[in-house]
């Protein structure tokens, strides 16, 4: 809809240049994608937004490209669960693969949790919760990792860093989504490993 309500107003206001799209919400990443490969804005392409957006993909792309990466695997049904609880040590975090503020992500201890949190989220996984589930509603797990947990938020222009700044999260024993109890900006990692950080990313 979004699409068609801009090709409307472009067709109707001829007189109105566009230069640009951007946005700061993570639910409209794809959007913006799309809107930059439509009109040849520069930003990201779909093809690559798509990849990162989704949790699953990403973890396939550090895979492959020589990258940190948890332990990972899509669930589908409950033979996946039993593969899971085969070849996986616990704890697992089990998640969507696409969404964002850690919406329907749980840690789990054991094979009951794996499967009842399992349950749980495919039964009530909504777009009226979580709008960033209309990009696709799959779940996968995968292992968790104990340790500091850091966002870095960066601005690129042709693919440089411009801008990167390292924040600390705190624990997320608030409640079972893996709340964050609080962040904290710079973070207190040293320097040398904070750049460390950016330059991975980047």
């Amino acid at each position: 809809q979004a699409m068609r309500d801009l090709d409307t107003f472009i067709q109707t206001h001829p007189e109105i240049k566009i230069d640009g799209v951007i946005t700061f919400w993570e639910d409209d990443v794809l959007l913006t994608s799309k809107i930059v490969d439509k009109y040849g804005f520069i930003g990201i392409p779909l093809s690559i937004a798509q990849e990162v957006r989704n949790k699953l993909s990403f973890r396939n792309f550090c895979a492959n490209n020589n990258l940190p990466f948890p332990k990972f695997k899509s669930i589908k049904n409950d033979a996946d669960l039993n593969e899971v609880v085969k070849n996986f040590n616990f704890p697992l975090v089990i998640k969507p693969a696409f969404g964002s503020q850690s919406n329907y992500v749980v840690k789990v201890i054991n094979k009951q949790e794996l499967k009842n949190t399992y349950h749980y989220i495919k039964d009530n996984l909504s777009t009226n919760i979580e709008s960033a589930l209309n990009d696709g509603t799959e779940v996968f797990i995968e292992e968790y990792i104990e340790g500091d947990e850091v966002d870095v938020d960066m601005l690129l222009q042709n693919g440089k860093v411009k801008f990167a700044v390292v924040s600390d999260n705190f624990e997320k024993t608030f409640d079972e989504f893996f709340i964050d109890m609080g962040q904290s900006a710079p973070s207190s990692l040293s320097y040398n490993t904070q750049q460390k950080i950016i330059e991975m990313c980047e």
